[in-house]
């Protein structure tokens, strides 16, 4: 049946060491991140969203977030095939720490379609 879908979520806490470089230009990232995960998913059709925050430490238990990522995306299925679309953008978060601090933005769209031998 189409109309029944499974909700789920899932959420993450973790670290990371990550550098990245644009133009000779060197972003560090935050070593924290927490990521929130959903979806709305059947046999046919499955609709996410991920959100990930990273986090410097400013002290022993204060964190200020540093960046944002979003992603939403759907996936339609039907026998050997699949189509999926995806938007990811990247966002500062600002804060009002006084710390200066470099910023990361972006986006991208993508569109794909694929082929899968089943058993």
């Amino acid at each position: 049946m189409i109309g029944a879908m499974l909700l789920w979520f899932s959420l993450s806490l973790g670290m990371q060491n990550t550098i990245t470089t644009i133009d000779y230009n060197y972003f560090e990232h935050a070593p924290m991140y927490l990521e929130i995960e959903t979806h709305a998913e059947n046999d046919y059709i499955d609709i996410y969203g991920v959100y990930k925050n990273e986090l410097s430490q400013v002290d022993l238990f204060h964190y200020m977030p540093s960046q944002d990522y979003y992603k939403v995306g759907a996936t339609a299925k039907y026998k050997a095939f699949s189509i999926n679309i995806e938007h990811e953008c990247i966002h500062p978060t600002v804060c009002y720490s006084g710390q200066e601090k470099k910023e990361l933005f972006g986006g991208h769209t993508s569109v794909s379609l694929s082929i899968t031998k089943k058993d």
